[in-house]
């Protein structure tokens, strides 16, 4: 069999002429293993309802300290459960810990 060349839009057009979308259908969550969603899902509000570190470390903000060096100042360390009740400033940082509140402010941890 010789194969030929085809310019990109040509290609392009017969590959669209060939597919067609799947059918979906609606399945009980248990037996959907295995599957993919035909639409998204978009929860009606998040979940958990605030900010939250995803692993212990540093939330930092950096805005102004981009390519000034890697030191900030350490403002205070949270502990579990513990709510922060201040902002963090460009050059600063806090000690938080998986699932634990973020500072407002916060730009990485």
């Amino acid at each position: 069999m010789m194969l030929k060349h085809l310019p990109m839009e040509e290609a392009r057009q017969a590959i669209l002429n060939r597919i067609k979308p799947l059918e979906s259908e609606t399945l009980p969550s248990l037996e959907a293993v295995r599957h993919i969603l035909g639409e998204d899902i978009i929860a009606p509000h998040d979940l958990p309802p605030y900010r939250q570190a995803a692993m212990d470390g540093f939330a930092v903000s950096f805005k102004e300290k981009q390519g000034q060096g890697e030191k900030f100042l350490i403002k205070k360390i949270l502990e579990a459960g513990g709510v922060p009740d201040f902002n963090l400033e460009p050059g600063e940082a806090a000690g938080v810990l998986t699932g634990g509140l973020i500072p407002q402010g916060t730009e990485s941890v």
